[in-house]
Order: structure tokens, then sequence, then C-alpha cells
């Protein structure tokens, strides 16, 4: 019984269903929109930070509090003699 009234409406009032749906799938169209423009605006902001990224890990020397100058020199040795292998 009620589908029937309902497809009695869409029939009689013809235009005023077109632009309902009309007006759906527009708002429908812009959310979308919105979110790929917001996905987009994300990508270029995390892009634009990571470009200022020279490494993803830096090796500062240790501190030792027992024999300090030896440590940070065998600390640097170690970076070096790594580096030159690469």
């Amino acid at each position: 019984m009620s589908t029937s009234y309902v497809f009695k409406r869409l029939i009689h009032y013809r235009p005023l269903f077109i632009v309902l749906l009309i007006g759906i799938i527009l708002a429908a169209t812009f959310f979308a929109g919105i979110d790929i423009g917001a996905d987009n605006s994300a990508k270029q902001a995390i892009n634009q930070q990571l470009n200022g990224v020279y490494a993803d890990v830096t090796i500062m020397p240790s501190y030792n509090y027992m024999n300090p100058i030896s440590q940070i020199q065998l600390s640097s040795q170690n970076v070096t003699s790594a580096i030159e292998d690469i």
C-alpha cells in the first residue's frame, strides 16, 4: 500500500523528484570532492615536511662517564669506517 503511494507521488510530482535527485547527486559529489581535496592537501603538507629530512637515522657519539674522550673518538672512528665501507 505504501509503495503504490510513493510511486503515485513520484509520477505526479516528477519535476520535484528530478530536482531532489539532482540535489542529492550534487551534494554527494561535493562531499566526495572535499574528501579528495583534503587528502591532496594533507599529502602536500607531509611531502613538504619530509623534504627537510635529510636522513632517517642520525648517529651521535655516546658519552662515557669513565672515559669521555676515547669513547667519542671511538664512536667517530666507527662512523667514519662505516661510511667508507659504503
